[in-house]
């Protein structure tokens, strides 16, 4: 039987404050479904979360192309703040969403 996300590519988002454990559970679940998992950093590609803990991207935000990705999750703690304040990341949900 096919996982549920099988064949789907999906975005995680990533920025310093992230709350890690939000972070990692989404990225674990997704993967435990069949997603492709992609971690996108809003700047750069290593971040340090809420707990102190160091955290790496695949690529930034201005690498990614929605048109390449099926979903987008967005972990909370400080993270999403500081996320919607770039017009790039902004537009890159958007354009999921639509």
């Amino acid at each position: 039987m096919p996982s549920q996300l099988e064949g789907l590519r999906v975005a995680v988002l990533l920025e310093r404050g992230v709350n890690e454990v939000e972070f990692h559970y989404s990225r674990l679940r997704m993967r435990e479904a069949g997603a492709e998992v992609v971690v996108v950093g809003n700047e750069q590609l290593e971040y340090v979360g809420e707990n102190l803990g160091t955290t790496k991207a695949d690529l930034t935000i201005d690498e990614a192309d929605a048109g390449d990705f099926d979903g987008v999750v967005i972990p909370g703690g400080l993270a999403p703040e500081k996320l919607r304040q770039n017009r790039a990341v902004i537009d890159f949900v958007r354009e999921l969403y639509e």
